[in-house]
């Protein structure tokens, strides 16, 4: 860690040929203030359109001139920049980097520009319809999308629920001035994580990193993460309603679990490979019930939710979901074997491993830790604790997290269907037929 609080995490991979460069700043959604949805990607698209030094275009070709290539990302809890260049050009992307994450200008101008870029990336003026409708609904809180209504209601006052990139209403209302508040309060590098991954020394890496950024000052600690509330200590059951062509259903069953370093993650994460795989199986395989079907833990780093998804004719609801509690039933009874255990933890060893075949997918596994270990935490050895889990472990996570007042549903279905409405239409139409055709009969012969 540098003087001023910037953490620099160096993983050597020599004869690579290339290294990369990820700075997670540990600011997201989750940390705008109501008013200001979407300021932090608005931001994120701001560092790269100038600094006193380099102009925008000028931002590119300082790194696609030497091969490299380059990206920001922002999400709920973290926002992050990578660039990926020849190992030999180490130091050009540590210079490009602190100089646009901490010299950007963020003028009046570039606000103005980037506003018109986010409207196009929100679906333009073919989306301005359905982003004014989105905007409207959730003034009105009208639960019409499946995720934020779920999670208003499993972590409330959590901040899960909104929406990255923003609503129209607030980002046309963002002034340079709420940006640049924004920036230096969260912009510090005691609130930052450089991951390099690649074909370098650490050393090299630390002291080099030192020399561009050791410049920087440290800030005030930035405000934590809003938690939620409290935990609902029941069923939570969401529905929502939308018009569709057919009668789809978009399902989500699970449970309430864990954040990330949570010494059972890894249990759960077996879990939710050996239900994913038994759920696809007789569902999808043997009964046709469903085109795809997931199941995955999604972790925050405070928070974290079991969750089995899939979508299906609407006709198909009650069979899924009692064929998912009844695998679940078989978990909690025990009636798992080793060999069950013994395919999941190969599979995810392998998927695992093939995740770390590169330079910025490894960058990429790293994230994660690195938005949530504190000063001085070791990277926790994921290959054994998976190794570690056993089957006294899974039944004991089942009957833990998956009990009636920490499990929720979430369902969307149609209002209507056009093509019932349709069907209603024509059938109206066909019995007014005979009353029609009379009139006009009557008409006929009394002209006659």
């Amino acid at each position: 860690m540098l003087p001023n609080g910037l953490a620099v995490w160096c993983k050597e991979r020599p004869g690579t040929g290339s290294v990369v460069l990820r700075l997670v700043v540990r600011v997201g959604a989750r940390h705008e203030a109501d008013g200001q949805d979407g300021i932090a990607h608005f931001l994120e698209h701001l560092i790269f359109d100038g600094t006193a030094r380099w102009q925008e275009k000028e931002i590119r070709q300082v790194i696609e001139r030497v091969g490299g290539s380059f990206n920001g990302y922002t999400g709920h809890e973290g926002t992050i920049y990578e660039v990926e260049v020849l190992a030999e050009h180490l130091n050009l992307a540590l210079d490009w980097l602190a100089e646009i994450v901490f010299r950007s200008n963020l003028s009046d101008e570039q606000v103005r520009k980037e506003k018109g870029v986010i409207f196009q990336e929100r679906g333009g003026r073919m989306g301005a319809f359905f982003n004014w409708l989105e905007d409207l609904a959730d003034r009105l809180h009208i639960d019409y999308d499946l995720y934020k209504s779920l999670m208003r209601q499993l972590f409330p006052g959590a901040a899960l629920e909104r929406e990255v990139t923003g609503y129209e209403r607030t980002l046309q209302r963002i002034t340079r001035a709420e940006l640049l508040a924004f920036y230096r309060r969260f912009y510090v590098p005691n609130n930052m994580v450089l991951l390099i991954v690649g074909d370098v020394e650490a050393p090299t890496a630390f002291a080099e990193t030192a020399r561009w950024f050791g410049e920087f000052k440290a800030g005030p600690t930035p405000p934590a993460l809003p938690r939620a509330r409290s935990s609902p200590s029941h069923f939570v059951e969401v529905r929502t309603q939308w018009p569709d062509w057919i009668d789809r259903a978009y399902l989500w069953y699970g449970a309430r679990t864990v954040g990330l370093n949570h010494p059972d993650q890894a249990s759960i994460l077996i879990l939710s490979w050996i239900i994913g795989d038994r759920l696809r199986e007789e569902m999808r395989e043997r009964r046709g019930l469903v085109y795809w079907l997931g199941a995955a833990n999604n972790t925050m780093t405070d928070v974290g939710y079991f969750s089995i998804e899939t979508d299906a004719d609407g006709a198909n609801v009650t069979a899924i979901l009692d064929y998912i509690d009844q695998v679940l039933g078989d978990v909690k009874n025990g009636k798992l074997e080793e060999t069950d255990l013994d395919y999941a933890k190969r599979a995810i060893r392998g998927r695992n491993v093939l995740a770390m075949d590169s330079n910025d997918r490894l960058a990429e596994v790293f994230t994660g830790p690195a938005l949530t270990l504190r000063p001085g935490e070791s990277l926790p050895d994921f290959f054994a604790e998976i190794e570690a889990v056993t089957l006294p472990d899974l039944q004991r996570v089942a009957t833990t997290y998956f009990t009636p007042d920490n499990s929720y549903l979430a369902l969307s279905r149609p209002a209507f269907t056009f093509r019932d409405a349709a069907i209603a239409v024509g059938g109206g139409l066909l019995a007014l037929a005979p009353v029609v055709y009379t009139r006009l009969r009557r008409k006929q012969e009394a002209r006659g």
